[in-house]
């Protein structure tokens, strides 16, 4: 009887040590089967501005890329994240990830396998992705005015 509850310990233990984790790291961990936690492996950062840096007011929201404004036609993001696809509108994109610190960039955490199909409707702004690893390595660059189309695959 010992033992079952030495292995009942160790088992709450883990539970506890794995939801301690979750709550650290956040969004950054999708679980896969019983506590096995696997981190995403990029990140894609979004920005739309009036240059390649992505540098405009945080008023300028990503949404600005894909909407056409009334002049212009809307465009989508279309993203296939493992074994996730979505296809997402103007007013739906930030969904995707969290808000940057610098108030503009849309940070969406990407599994390691992944593709990104994203078509700037905006006559004004430059849409850039940017694709990083953990380690905060760019694996990807990419911008594109007025109806230009940004496709990664990985």
């Amino acid at each position: 009887m010992k033992r079952n509850s030495v292995n009942l310990t160790w088992i709450v233990v883990s539970g506890a040590i794995l939801l301690l984790c979750t709550q650290h790291f956040g969004s950054q961990y999708h679980y896969f089967g019983f506590g096995k936690a696997m981190p995403d492996a990029y990140e894609a950062i979004l920005t739309c501005g009036s240059d390649l840096s992505g540098s405009y007011p945080a008023a300028s929201r990503i949404t600005s890329c894909f909407s056409g404004g009334g002049i212009n036609s809307d465009t989508v993001f279309e993203i296939k994240n493992g074994d996730e696809y979505g296809l997402y509108a103007a007013v739906n994109v930030e969904q995707l990830g969290k808000r940057g610190v610098d108030g503009y960039s849309l940070h969406i955490p990407l599994k390691r396998d992944f593709s990104i199909r994203a078509q700037n409707a905006s006559s004004d702004l430059i849409l850039n992705v940017k694709v990083v690893d953990l380690m905060g390595q760019v694996k990807f660059q990419q911008s594109a005015a007025k109806y230009g189309l940004i496709q990664i695959q990985h």
